[in-house]
């Protein structure tokens, strides 16, 4: 599957559908070229670890998931080298 779309589509879509997701892409992005960039960046990949932690179902937010058809599920080995 290829998807285009532009950032700021993506971005508010991921806010509606994936806030928890999103508030720690925040985190990561206001750690970037700062000295605890590489540390922010694996304690993130751990919350993503853990997915009952990172999609729960949170109301009003599933319903705009069913809305926009979107999902949300774990990837083994996720920022591992």
């Amino acid at each position: 599957m290829v998807i285009a779309a532009k950032v700021e589509t993506l971005w508010a879509l991921g806010l509606r559908c994936f806030p928890e997701m999103m508030r720690l892409f925040n985190v990561y992005a206001e750690s970037i070229g700062g000295a605890q960039e590489h540390i922010v960046l694996e304690a993130i990949y751990q919350a993503m670890a853990e997915p009952e932690l990172l999609f729960p179902p949170v109301a009003g937010v599933s319903k705009e998931r069913r809305r926009y058809g979107i999902a949300g599920c774990p990837v083994v080995g996720l920022g591992q080298a």
